[in-house]
């Protein structure tokens, strides 16, 4: 597993504050000014546009759909850990059928239940989903709620964030992954390092607060596993490390340069609330993407093919689940809606 130890340290900072807080575009033209052997111009980004504002959920998705599927629950082992994870699968779930995957981590103080409940029971994000899929507004998928913490008993101030970060990221690669699409059917011919990276146009992470500081930091350590991320209201944090804003441009350009991937071969929906607490530090790390990496990050705010990033806000919005769900909404539209 590649450790960026900078950005792992920074990240770690990001998670503290998180501890200490409640967890309750402009267009620019795809063009480049850097020398970087793979970094390139284009509208390489799957075809697709989406709604230049945030949507409102209606208040009908949030009603269970008849004959919805069960939530299920998965457990598989890391190391010395037993760990369990939820997974929403969609109304007619069948083998026969081929489905994108989501992976979303919660807060702070969330585990694998953040995002689904227990498995089997209802749920509003179960609902918002299958709504979704019922009314042809996304493609059918899977999502998968694992829990970042290595076991019940470690919390932040337990164990090293640096360790539980690099922890989280290979048990997401070598093991969540693999028992997730050797269970249920997904994209990934095989499931293998191989097949796995051949189907990331099929794969999103996301994550709300500290779940989307883990999402910053695994497009920056798994962008071969992953096309599409979604941060929720998870900015930087520069009272803690001035460099972070910097950190993450950065090691993604590493990371570009180490598959040789261009700037047209991921895609990022990131979503804030005025009222948050993260919003300041959200606005100042889009504003370093635009000043300091105007060729890794270009903003779009309806069409994926001119832009590899957009941004939404909230008018109003606090950091709480029921925003991060319509952030959520209209990430994935944007990811993967029937057009």
């Amino acid at each position: 597993m590649r450790l960026k130890t900078k950005l792992t340290a920074l990240l770690s900072a990001i998670l503290l504050l998180f501890s200490m807080t409640a967890c309750s575009t402009n267009d620019t033209a795809l063009t480049t000014q850097t020398t970087q052997q793979n970094i390139s111009t284009g509208g390489g980004n799957q075809a697709g546009t989406f709604s230049p504002t945030l949507t409102p959920i209606s208040d009908e998705y949030y009603k269970a759909v008849e004959g919805s599927t069960p939530s299920e629950k998965i457990t598989y082992t890391h190391g010395d850990h037993t760990k369990e994870a939820i997974v929403y699968l969609p109304p007619d779930y069948s083998e026969s059928e081929k489905y994108n995957v989501l992976y979303i981590i919660g807060g702070v103080s969330a585990d694998e239940t953040a995002f689904f409940g227990e498995a089997g029971s209802e749920a509003t994000l179960k609902n918002i989903l299958d709504n979704m899929i019922k009314n042809g507004d996304i493609e059918p998928m899977i999502a998968v709620n694992p829990a970042f913490y290595p076991n019940d008993d470690i919390r932040l101030g337990d164990m090293s964030l640096t360790a539980m970060l690099e922890d989280f990221e290979e048990e997401l690669r070598d093991i969540i992954i693999p028992t997730v699409e050797s269970k249920y059917s997904t994209y990934a011919e095989e499931v293998t390092p191989q097949g796995i990276e051949a189907s990331r146009a099929h794969r999103a992470f996301s994550g709300f607060s500290m779940g989307g500081a883990v999402a910053w930091y695994t497009l920056t350590q798994s962008l071969d596993y992953f096309y599409y991320f979604a941060p929720m209201a998870a900015g930087s944090f520069e009272d803690y490390d001035n460099d972070y804003e910097y950190a993450v441009g950065s090691a993604l350009r590493e990371e570009l340069n180490r598959l040789g991937y261009k700037n047209n071969e991921f895609f990022i929906s990131c979503a804030e609330g005025t009222e948050d607490v993260t919003y300041e530090k959200m606005e100042l790390l889009m504003e370093r993407f635009r000043e300091e990496y105007p060729d890794l990050f270009i903003f779009t705010d309806s069409d994926k093919s001119q832009g590899n990033i957009t941004y939404k806000i909230k008018d109003g919005a606090k950091h709480e689940y029921a925003n991060a769900y319509e952030y959520l909404y209209n990430s994935l539209s944007a990811f993967w809606g029937k057009r």
